[in-house]
């Protein structure tokens, strides 16, 4: 049996449809990104999907419809900016750069995958995606589990992103009193976060989660622990603990309690749990150096000791712990 780390590198583009299903494991699957650049148009990669039958690509359309006129606003917007001030983020842009990226990381890992045998890789859309993906593997792979999974995604003190990039949206808002109403729903369609809004007069309904946060670990656990029923996860044989790695700027900086409150709330369904995040700001090498001292290093034992890691010399990786 052989005890495995699984990687979930964020798919912005999921959302509009473009998603890359299950692990990774040869270029070929990756042939629908073949064409991306970074100046890419997103509408050319949104829309592969829709050739199935039955395939229907309205809600893809809609929510691409709208990122294209709140990115036009936001253009109009940088456009009359004091000479030096910071732009707002274009949506479509960002998320085409985001995909990019974590392809040609992807790339990388698969041309030098002898280096890591024990590294499975998955482009994730959403944390339910994230966990789907895992049981599939062990479906096909019964003899394989999991004692580390690793999240890398766009961060912020407390959260990581797996889906929406660099935009974190709130809760769903069911009071239409509320002065948020609107705009919340608005911007939850746009990043498919709710339900296709079929009655105007009714409340939104939850549909995906696309962030991993104090509110959303609950929903994290009850995912996850279906994947533990169906013995997909298992404790490092070394340090008695199973390691998730939360890869996103800043997810382990001061002044949040997120990382303990996952470690506590994973822990209940029978686990004892290592929860590790970068305090500062992150980029790609980071989370190679990771990948290298998981294979090569003891940066498990460290977290598990709670004692502070560095990611590259600049980086310190904070842990949290929890037993069932």
């Amino acid at each position: 049996m052989a005890d495995l780390t699984f990687l979930a590198l964020e798919n912005p583009l999921g959302l509009l449809g473009t998603k890359i299903k299950d692990v990774i494991q040869d270029e070929a699957r990756l042939a629908p990104l073949a064409k991306l650049k970074k100046d890419a148009l997103p509408g050319d990669y949104m829309v592969h999907d829709f050739q199935k039958p039955g395939k229907d690509p309205s809600k893809y359309l809609k929510r691409y419809d709208r990122m294209v006129g709140d990115d036009k606003d936001t253009a109009r917007r940088n456009s009359a900016l004091p000479k030096g001030t910071k732009p707002s983020p274009l949506i479509l842009p960002t998320f085409v750069e985001d995909v990019f990226d974590n392809k040609e990381l992807l790339l990388k890992l698969l041309r030098n995958k002898a280096d890591y045998p024990d590294l499975r890789v998955a482009m994730c859309s959403s944390l339910k995606s994230t966990v789907k993906y895992i049981q599939t593997y062990i479906t096909a792979n019964p003899a394989d589990q999991f004692d580390t999974l690793i999240l890398y995604g766009h961060g912020s003190p407390g959260a990581i992103n797996m889906g929406t990039s660099k935009w974190s949206i709130g809760e769903v808002i069911t009071d239409n009193t509320d002065k948020k109403y609107e705009t919340r729903k608005y911007y939850r369609g746009m990043f498919g976060l709710d339900k296709p809004e079929t009655d105007p007069t009714l409340p939104p309904q939850s549909l995906r989660v696309r962030s991993l946060s104090s509110n959303t670990e609950e929903y994290f656990t009850r995912k996850f622990e279906k994947r533990y029923d169906r013995a997909c996860f298992v404790e490092n044989f070394k340090t008695k603990h199973f390691h998730i790695f939360l890869m996103g700027c800043e997810v382990g900086a001061k002044k949040q309690t997120f990382t303990q409150e996952l470690a506590e709330s994973i822990a209940k369904i029978g686990l004892t749990v290592c929860v590790s995040a970068p305090k500062q700001e992150i980029q790609p090498h980071h989370l190679e150096d990771l990948l290298r001292q998981l294979r090569l290093g003891d940066v498990r034992q460290k977290c598990a000791d709670r004692e502070k890691c560095k990611l590259d010399g600049n980086v310190t990786v904070v842990s949290a712990v929890a037993s069932p």
